[in-house]
């Protein structure tokens, strides 16, 4: 079974996860996410994101690559994170993102790098939560949430690392909206398809003047914080 899914009609491209675990982001799935949308720019498709699990969206990054992978599984696994999120902030055409279900951080982000976000009021959580399992976020992760969540709710969700329900979700800037359980892949699709309508030079000119310092800010954070040395070190360090 394939972690990522293309399909697309009517000129939007459907990128589901289903791992058949928890949507679990090592760097195998990470890239084939990356690919997916290097796919739909090809297609020159919109883009509809989502999770083909019932009740979470993603785990977020494997922890299991922290604890055994060493500091190269770990490198790869957190650089292609970047690149995914440095991939959906340059991608030219509308991307929303849709969740019923938990998010974990690195699911959380590519959310975040949506340029919609449509999330179901049901009964699931998001948190950030390395600092309760002792990891420090990458730096593209901490650009990414200053850039998106409310001051308050950026400092509030990376210290405490506790949950957080859809509502607040919708508080913090997670999400633009909510809609009721059932509805949001639909009402994520039928969004997607009403801003693919918009004029494709001027959708594309006005996501660069918007993302185009983000995205600069996170590659040059990938090239220079995302290093075997840097890694090796932080191993070394407990």
């Amino acid at each position: 079974m394939d972690s990522v899914n293309y399909a697309i009609e009517g000129g939007v491209a459907t990128i589901s996860m289903n791992d058949g675990r928890a949507n679990i982001m090592n760097a195998k799935l990470l890239k084939a996410l990356t690919a997916a949308f290097a796919r739909a720019e090809g297609d020159k498709a919109a883009v509809l994101l989502r999770s083909d699990l019932p009740s979470v969206y993603s785990a977020g990054f494997d922890l299991n690559v922290f604890a055994e992978g060493g500091p190269e599984g770990a490198l790869e696994m957190v650089k292609a994170g970047g690149e995914l999120i440095h991939a959906m902030l340059v991608f030219p055409r509308p991307i929303v993102a849709a969740a019923s279900g938990h998010i974990f951080p690195m699911g959380l982000f590519t959310i975040l790098a949506a340029d919609y976000r449509i999330g179901a009021d049901t009964d699931y959580y998001w948190r950030l939560n390395e600092v309760e399992i002792g990891i420090v976020p990458p730096l593209y992760a901490f650009k990414l949430l200053e850039a998106r969540l409310s001051r308050s709710w950026f400092h509030r969700a990376l210290t405490t690392g506790d949950k957080f329900s859809p509502k607040q979700a919708l508080e913090a800037g997670v999400f633009d909206e909510l809609v009721p359980e059932g509805e949001c892949t639909e009402r994520a699709r039928a969004t997607a398809v009403r801003l693919a309508a918009h004029p494709v030079k001027a959708f594309e000119g006005i996501k660069r003047r918007l993302k185009s310092g983000l995205a600069a800010d996170i590659s040059a954070v990938i090239a220079t914080e995302q290093t075997l040395s840097r890694y090796e070190s932080l191993f070394q360090s407990g």
